[in-house]
């Protein structure tokens, strides 16, 4: 298994400017995801479950072989489910090298009742 957390990352806009909303723009000086580096820092064949998290604080969780492109797709309404909370900040990741891990994976994150169970996944306090 491969985490990566993502708490100091933000999704930029893409510079084809193709259908992505307004985006907060860091100015704490934190580093940026270009989705137009699509693949760029992700290990290929690999499945992901991954945690967004809005502006308004909600959580998101997923899974997915391409991050970069479903972020890019979360932002630009193209996912019903979290069009009306937009945009969405990628938050933490974990890689697995089967689908059925990952899934198993997404499944009990999601089971987590508890806001503050999933904080403690992101920040480092539970593995």
């Amino acid at each position: 298994m491969y985490i990566c957390r993502l708490v100091d990352f933000y999704l930029a806009p893409s510079s084809s400017g193709q259908g992505r909303g307004p985006f907060p723009v860091p100015k704490d000086g934190t580093r940026i995801l270009d989705p137009d580096r699509i693949g760029v820092g992700t290990r290929p064949n690999m499945h992901c479950v991954y945690i967004l998290k809005s502006i308004g604080g909600k959580y998101y969780i997923g899974s997915t072989c391409d991050v970069d492109k479903r972020i890019c797709k979360h932002n630009n309404g193209s996912v019903r489910s979290t069009k009306a909370y937009r945009p969405w900040r990628l938050v933490y990741t974990e890689q697995y090298g089967t689908k059925i891990e990952t899934l198993k994976r997404e499944k009990e994150i999601k089971s987590w009742k508890k806001r503050i169970a999933i904080d403690k996944l992101i920040f480092g306090a539970i593995v």
